[in-house]
């Protein structure tokens, strides 16, 4: 323990507290997939992947599940009742919603992270597979993006190696892995290069914080 100088105790030492809470994971996530959903639309709308919005559905059940799923913190009563003027909701807001986020969240989050995987497989399989689509990054892209939501560095590698078997099981069963190869290394090089220089910001930012999970 630090001595006091001059008679002056020391400052306490707080932690500090994580990048996201559980609210603003789940927030982020469901407007992410928001805006994924509507990318799709505009580029298969506008002729990419010869296929059509309706053939999608599947793709698009599993996106209004992970928005739907991740959206509910939004859902606040008192909100609702004070902006509809409609006075008291019958039903009270649990006393501590903060510790009810919290609780679900992380189920929550690991359930939409399974979903957008399971989402592009429709989505490759109608718009010319894992490597030729004009959505293959997608595949990668959640590994790389994911880790800037979370508040530990676990979390980055078990993310970073589950999308990588992924992709690898994608592009072995839905394409020719002897010839895309090249295409396959490549990505998983970016993948792996883009969760080690985010595992490092983390852990250089905040020492303490990251070594549980």
């Amino acid at each position: 323990m630090t001595e006091p100088v001059d008679g002056i105790p020391p400052p306490l030492v707080e932690s500090q507290p994580d990048r996201w809470t559980p609210t603003e994971q789940l927030a982020v996530v469901a407007l992410t997939h928001l805006a994924i959903a509507a990318f799709v639309t505009v580029v298969v709308v506008c002729g990419g992947g010869q296929t059509s919005p309706g053939s999608l559905w599947i793709f698009y059940v599993m996106e209004a599940s992970i928005v739907v799923g991740c959206g509910w913190p939004w859902i606040n009563p008192e909100t609702w009742a004070a902006v509809s003027k409609l006075g008291k909701p019958k039903r009270k807001p649990p006393r501590d919603r903060k510790a009810l986020v919290a609780k679900i969240a992380v189920w929550t989050l690991r359930a939409a992270f399974a979903l957008q995987l399971i989402a592009l497989v429709p989505l490759f399989h109608q718009t010319g597979g894992p490597v030729e689509s004009p959505f293959a990054p997608m595949a990668v892209a959640i590994a790389i993006f994911t880790p800037f939501l979370t508040n530990y560095i676990r979390t980055i590698g078990v993310v970073a190696l589950v999308t990588g078997l992924y992709y690898l099981c994608l592009v072995g069963f839905m394409d020719d892995l002897h010839k895309s190869w090249a295409h396959l290394a490549v990505s998983l090089s970016i993948l792996t290069l883009a969760s080690r220089l985010t595992a490092f910001d983390l852990s250089r930012r905040e020492p303490e914080q990251t070594a549980d999970t």
